[in-house]
Formats: C-alpha cells, sequence, structure tokens
C-alpha cells in the first residue's frame, strides 16, 4: 500500500470559506520575501452561520528538526501576535491556519491541525467551526493557478487514517470583495498622481507580442543595412555606426542565469516590469533613430 496519505471530497459542507483577497496577497508576499523556505502561520476571520469569513493571517516562525520533517511552530510569537489583533479587532478570532503546498503538504496538514486545535494558542470551538480550517494555496503556479483549498480535520473520518486516508474534508472557498469595496478600487486607482499609476496596457499578451513583431522589423532593417555594407553593396557610414553603438549600448543585457535568478525571487514581478518597459524604450529609440537614417 503506498504511504501517500489522500484526503476525501466530500463535496459541499455546511459551510464555505469566503477568503478576502488580502489574505492571498499576504501570504504569497511572506512566500517571496522567504523565498525557499518553508511559510505558514495564522488565519483570523469571523465564523457567520453559514459561512466562514477569512479577513486576516500573519506568518508564524517555525523551528525545523534536524533529523525529520517535522517542525515546531513558535508559540509565543503566534499568541503575542493574536493577543496584539484581538486588541484591535476584537471581531476576529482563530479559524485556522495558511501553508503553502510542498512535498510533505500531509504531513503539514496534520502538524497545524494539531497546532490549531489548542486552547492555549486561542482556538475555541464553535457551532460551523469544530475544529480549525487549513488553507492552501501553491504560489508556484504548477497547475496554472493559485489552486487555493481549504481543508478541515472531520472526525467522523478518523478511522480512514488506518486506510492510508487523511481524514480531512474539502471546504468549498472563493476569494471575495464585498460590493462596497469592490466599487472602491476604481475611483482609487483614478486618484493617485500619474508618477503612481503603473498603465499595465502595454503588458497585455497582445501588446507585447505587437511591440515585439515591430522591433524585429526594425533589426531586420538595420541588419540588412549593415550586411549590404559589408558585403561592399552599399558606402561605410560613420554616423550609422556610431547610432547602432548606441543602440547596443543601450539595449539591456542579463544573463540566461541571473534571468531566471531574478524570477525566482521576491522582486520578479519588478524585474519583468522593469524588462518589459526596457524592451518598450528601446523599441522606440530604433525607431526614432530609423526615422533619422536615410536607408538605400
Amino acid at each position: 500500500m503506498s504511504d501517500e496519505l489522500l484526503s476525501l471530497n466530500l463535496g459541499q459542507s455546511q459551510n464555505t470559506v469566503k477568503v478576502h483577497p488580502i489574505v492571498p496577497l499576504s501570504i504569497l508576499e511572506y512566500t517571496y520575501r522567504n523565498y525557499g523556505q518553508k511559510v505558514m502561520g495564522s488565519l483570523l476571520g469571523i465564523v457567520h452561520s453559514s459561512y466562514i469569513e477569512v479577513t486576516n493571517c500573519y506568518a508564524v516562525p517555525q523551528e525545523k528538526s534536524e533529523k525529520s520533517e517535522d517542525f515546531k511552530l513558535d508559540a509565543n510569537y503566534h499568541n503575542l501576535m493574536y493577543n496584539h489583533n484581538t486588541t484591535v479587532y476584537p471581531q476576529e478570532s482563530l479559524v485556522g491556519a495558511f501553508v503553502i503546498e510542498s512535498a510533505n503538504f500531509e504531513n503539514d496538514l496534520i502538524h497545524l491541525t494539531n497546532f490549531y486545535s489548542q486552547k492555549d494558542v486561542g482556538f475555541a470551538s464553535q457551532p460551523g467551526l469544530s475544529s480549525p480550517i487549513i488553507l492552501s494555496i501553491d504560489p508556484k503556479l504548477k497547475s496554472g493557478s493559485f489552486n487555493l483549498k481549504v481543508l478541515s480535520y472531520d472526525k467522523q473520518l478518523d478511522m480512514c487514517k488506518y486506510a492510508s486516508i487523511l481524514p480531512f474534508k474539502n471546504i468549498p472557498v472563493t476569494v471575495e470583495f464585498s460590493d462596497e469595496k469592490l466599487h472602491e478600487i476604481p475611483q482609487f486607482i483614478q486618484t493617485q498622481s500619474s508618477e503612481q499609476v503603473i498603465n499595465t496596457q502595454f503588458l497585455q499578451v497582445g501588446s507585447v507580442k505587437a511591440l515585439l513583431t515591430e522591433l524585429l522589423s526594425n533589426l531586420s532593417t538595420i541588419q540588412k543595412k549593415i550586411q549590404n555594407i559589408v558585403d561592399g553593396k552599399a558606402e561605410s557610414d560613420d554616423n550609422l555606426g556610431k547610432q547602432v553603438k548606441k543602440l547596443l549600448n543601450f539595449v539591456p543585457t542579463i544573463s540566461q542565469e541571473d534571468f531566471e535568478k531574478g524570477l525566482s525571487k521576491a522582486n520578479q514581478d519588478a524585474i519583468l516590469i522593469s524588462f518589459v518597459a526596457n524592451l518598450a524604450k528601446t523599441q522606440s529609440l530604433i525607431t526614432e533613430k530609423l526615422n533619422q537614417i536615410s536607408i538605400q
């Protein structure tokens, strides 16, 4: 029998989980800031009669065992953060934990459930929340999405662990904005200064494709002109050579290794935007220079 544990999907459960967008965004930020490390922490929210609302989260440090994949969460840090949060947001209670997907995901589920089920960490069973929920996210987009899912320990399935099946049930989860807050987003963006707002229109696939097509066309024109000079079919042009040299010096250069390393760090989005922006500047400059060059 395989040692891999499975979880049961029992379809719709009594409750659903509604997650505020700030929660997965915060988890991703924690992950990028601690790249290569296991990231997990506490989920805070409000338990309603028909759904659980997850409104906040914070990462909790853990101490990993040198001999196994086991880990120990810093209970003192968690309690400190939780007490501070209840002072500011008394309506929020501890509803569970979050974790990023990893090779030891099943082991993480068990440890997190055991830790967050304790009264000492602030968890209190209540109608609609008999055990802490565990929210998982895949920051590496292995399936083309963040694969957001919520699992919860079900005591009725406890005997399943002897059949190598995790006694956890899947709970439907959605990421939701309230209509009121959703309508505020465009107004917030419009009130920002032009220096703060980033126009992402040029990042659309169609725009990037058109940009690259035009750039390749311009580079082909320059290549033909230079080749004609090399073959003796056209007279040499010192001015053209200087302009081409300036263009080559202007184009941002980065090795494949550095590029891949940069993408794997927390600043991958900034690097991508900077790269495309420089590409756009290069294309614009090439077009401008071509207009100044008389090509025969």
